[in-house]
């Protein structure tokens, strides 16, 4: 085992009218501080992960790395079309996070090569993201389930919608469905009723410890109507 944590050329955050280059080596409490007044969405996720203790030690490279299906950050990260650079002593390859995610614990992490950092694009000032997540505790526990969502609306209208879901399948996965269902329709409580049953047909979650089947398709949905509320305004 290696330990990244210390090495400087990959701990770093660097800011662009565009977007935020977050160093692979970062605690997340590190990037907890950061984002408070940069990245809303993803201060409110790192103010419920683990303790302060764990979140001084966890890296944001050694959470996504795990490829984990209750990660909390992979939803968030989708949320932000963010992307996953690469590299090694030679090259260098830059990837949507939805393809560095091949299947259960598995990435396209070859291995003689590292995570040097995520990109975000900052958001634009009419899309709005959020992130939930659903445990036995509100702090010190993992996720039963979690979602990472965001949605630009123009004139009422849905223009672009991501609903990613941890806890629902093998993978961090959006609700592709779903999202083609309210795409370019009306952002009002009947298209989201109808698009919470839908949401019912696009995951088959196992059942363990934390929850069952049935109940994850409830609560997915149940936080979709959460979405809708605190975004309809």
């Amino acid at each position: 085992i290696i330990d990244f944590s210390a090495i400087q050329e990959i701990k770093f955050i660097k800011e662009s009218n565009n977007e935020i280059v977050l160093g692979s080596s970062l605690s997340l409490e590190e990037l907890k501080l950061f984002t408070e007044n940069k990245l809303t969405a993803f201060h409110n996720l790192l103010s419920v992960f683990a303790s302060k203790q764990i979140r001084n030690l966890a890296t944001l490279g050694g959470n996504v790395g795990t490829a984990s299906p209750i990660s909390d950050t992979l939803p968030l990260l989708f949320a932000y079309r963010a992307k996953i650079k690469l590299i090694n002593s030679d090259r260098e390859r830059v990837m949507p996070v939805e393809d560095f995610i091949t299947g259960y614990r598995k990435t396209q992490l070859l291995p003689d090569e590292i995570i040097h950092s995520v990109i975000i694009p900052k958001p634009k000032k009419d899309t709005i993201i959020k992130f939930y997540k659903i445990s036995k505790r509100k702090d010190l526990d993992i996720s039963t389930l979690s979602g990472g969502y965001s949605v630009t609306i123009k004139n009422r209208v849905v223009d672009k919608i991501i609903l990613a879901f941890g806890g629902m399948a093998e993978v961090t996965k959006r609700a592709s469905n779903t999202e083609k269902f309210l795409l370019n329709k009306l952002w009002v409580r009947e298209n989201i009723d109808k698009a919470i049953e839908m949401l019912k047909n696009e995951f088959n979650p196992i059942a363990d410890a934390r929850s069952g089947k049935d109940f994850r398709k409830t609560a997915a949905g149940n936080l979709l109507l959460k979405f809708y509320s605190e975004t309809n305004t």
